[in-house]
């Protein structure tokens, strides 16, 4: 199954970041709440295992990317989406992944990331 959820610039999370704790956790919530609700928009069944491979489409830009600074918010999305009941944990016992990549298509959106997860259970 695929997900795929789009976040505004504003609101990607590099692990380079060294951003002020409110202004992060504000951050964090938005993208909790918005795999919270992508998950639920599409009545996902809960799962028992899964394994998640993360596909990222970045906004034409002309310079380098390195797809795992964007753990961080590949990580709220997926605490959302197991908030809306995808699995009953994010650990290990759980979950696999999520592996990062790039996409190779950009995203066609300026300004926008899109986060495609292939979730896939086991």
């Amino acid at each position: 199954m695929n997900v795929a959820v789009r976040v505004h610039r504003q609101y990607v999370m590099n692990a380079n970041q060294r951003e002020h704790w409110a202004v992060a956790g504000r951050k964090k919530r938005v993208l909790r709440d918005l795999g919270f609700a992508t998950l639920k928009a599409r009545r996902v069944a809960p799962m028992e295992r899964a394994s998640i491979q993360c596909f990222v489409r970045y906004p034409k830009l002309a310079r380098r990317r390195d797809v795992h600074n964007l753990y961080p918010t590949a990580k709220h999305l997926i605490d959302g989406m197991v908030d809306a009941g995808l699995l009953p944990d994010d650990s290990d016992e759980y979950l696999i992944g999520p592996d990062m990549r790039k996409d190779p298509d950009p995203s066609r959106l300026a300004d926008w990331f899109v986060f495609t997860f292939h979730i896939e259970s086991f």
